[in-house]
């Protein structure tokens, strides 16, 4: 696995060729536990915005997870992009907070962008954080979703609770799945794959929950390449990953085409340059494989 340094210096010796567009990092949050010191140096890194909301939280590990997950963020689209992190604006869109990278150069960073490689013309990320881990993936074609779903305190929750408290969350066919399964745990991690590959695509189309959970149906949730199907109908511009955190948890990826994206402001909307793609190009983004995940450590991300 390549190292932070060995990035970098990839960066560093040749941007034009070292900037790959398409990539996925994750963070194990839970290895690195800070003192008060160590996490205002991590928050010291951000934009004021940014600091202020990963401050928000009232338990430290739920700041250095907010903090870590900030900085993957700017990390990831900078190496992408290959440029530095503070020459691209984040923003979000007005409905449904999807963050994008604003097509423009940040206030001071025209001459660094001019000298950057051109950016993809459908460049998109996205991000999710939940128990432990962090994690964040980058797209130069297709519009891209990511979430972690790790389990909750208390001990796993049987179908019993979880269809009380989520019923419209999963469709009757995903339901009898986690019915099927033997016993409160597994009923509950498989909950936990449905749930993520829903909400990995509702991110990446931008608008979440508000995409319809029950109207969109996952098969084969069990295996690392589960299967949409919408109205009845098999979706097939859409792809999914799901790998497996351990303990339970959940990471879940989906891609899909540019036109399927939901933005009322029309912000992000307007940084795809080639949202209505050609089907053949279309389906060559779609067969092509997604990058592995890379893990990365916080102490990279903090080491400027």
């Amino acid at each position: 696995m390549e190292s932070g340094e060995d990035r970098r210096a990839a960066l560093s010796q040749s941007p034009a060729m070292a900037a790959p567009a398409c990539l996925r990092w994750r963070v194990n949050v839970g290895a690195w536990p800070p003192d008060d010191a160590a996490l205002e140096a991590a928050l010291a890194l951000l934009p004021p915005g940014d600091a202020a909301a990963a401050r928000a939280p009232a338990a430290r590990a739920d700041r250095a997870r907010a903090a870590v997950a900030r900085l993957l963020v700017r990390a990831a689209v900078a190496e992408a992009l290959g440029r530095g992190r503070g020459e691209t604006a984040i923003e979000r869109t007005v409905k449904g907070g999807k963050p994008f990278a604003r097509a423009g150069a940040s206030a001071g960073a025209a001459a660094a962008a001019r000298a950057a490689p051109r950016r993809p013309p459908n460049f998109n990320f996205n991000a999710s954080h939940d128990g432990p881990w962090v994690a964040v993936a980058t797209h130069s074609t297709l519009l891209v979703g990511v979430d972690v779903a790790a389990p909750r305190g208390g001990g796993p929750r049987g179908a019993a609770s979880l269809e009380a408290a989520l019923g419209p969350s999963l469709a009757p066919p995903e339901w009898a799945a986690v019915w099927a399964e033997p016993t409160p745990a597994a009923q509950d991690a498989l909950f936990r794959r449905f749930w993520a590959c829903k909400e990995a695509w509702g991110k990446a189309r931008g608008d979440g929950v508000a995409a319809g959970f029950g109207s969109a149906v996952f098969t084969r949730a069990d295996s690392p390449s589960p299967r949409l199907t919408l109205a009845g109908a098999p979706a097939a511009d859409w792809r999914f990953d799901l790998v497996d955190l351990g303990a339970g948890a959940a990471l879940a990826t989906a891609v899909g085409p540019p036109r399927a994206a939901v933005d009322a402001g029309g912000t992000f909307v307007a940084t795809l340059g080639a949202r209505d793609m050609a089907e053949s190009n279309l389906r060559d983004a779609l067969d092509a494989p997604l990058p592995p995940w890379d893990e990365v450590s916080v102490a990279e991300l903090v080491r400027e």
